[in-house]
C-alpha cells in the first residue's frame, strides 16, 4: 500500500474544507410577518342615507403596510362615532371644527373593534342608530388606534333620513 504523498493530503484536506463552506446551514430565524392597517369607507357604505333604527356595517379596507419580526400582532382598536344631527354642512364642519361641542348635539357610539395588526378577516364595525334618532346630516368619527400614541382619525358625513 502505498502512503498518501503530501500534495494528496492537502488537496484532500482543501476538498473537504471547501465542502464545509458550501454545505447548506440551517436557515436563521429571518421570518417577517406581514402587518397591516386598515382604510374605511372605500365600499361606498357612507354614501348612502341611513335611516333610524338601522343597525349599520362599515366595512374597512386592509391595506399591506411593513413586515414584523412578531408573530404576534399589535393591538389595534377601531372606534366609531356619529354626531349631529346639522342642518347643514356649514354648521356640520363649524361644530367639528369647535373644541366646545354643542350640548344638544347627540353622540352615538359604534361597538369598538379590537384586533391585531395582522388581521385580514372580519374588520367591519357596527352602528346600531337608535330609532327616535333625528333627520340631518351627522359627522361619523374614524379612528384607528394602533396604540403607544399612533392614530389614524378620519370623517365624513352621513345623511339620515
Amino acid at each position: 500500500m502505498r502512503a498518501a504523498t503530501p500534495v494528496a493530503l492537502l488537496a484532500a484536506m482543501l476538498a473537504a474544507m471547501l465542502a464545509a463552506c458550501t454545505t447548506a446551514q440551517p436557515a436563521q430565524s429571518g421570518v417577517t410577518y406581514q402587518t397591516y392597517t386598515y382604510r374605511c369607507c372605500e365600499n361606498g357604505e357612507t354614501m348612502q342615507v341611513w335611516h333610524p333604527g338601522e343597525r349599520r356595517t362599515i366595512k374597512w379596507t386592509v391595506v399591506p403596510a411593513a413586515r414584523s419580526g412578531s408573530a404576534s400582532g399589535t393591538p389595534v382598536v377601531i372606534t366609531t362615532r356619529m354626531t349631529g344631527p346639522f342642518t347643514t354642512v356649514a354648521a356640520l364642519k363649524d361644530a367639528t371644527a369647535n373644541s366646545k361641542p354643542d350640548p344638544s348635539t347627540r353622540k352615538i357610539d359604534g361597538t369598538p373593534l379590537h384586533i391585531d395588526n395582522h388581521t385580514t378577516d372580519g374588520v367591519v364595525s357596527l352602528i346600531q342608530l337608535p330609532a327616535d334618532l333625528p333627520t340631518g346630516l351627522y359627522n361619523l368619527d374614524l379612528i384607528t388606534d394602533y396604540g403607544e400614541g399612533n392614530r389614524a382619525t378620519s370623517g365624513t358625513i352621513i345623511v339620515v333620513n
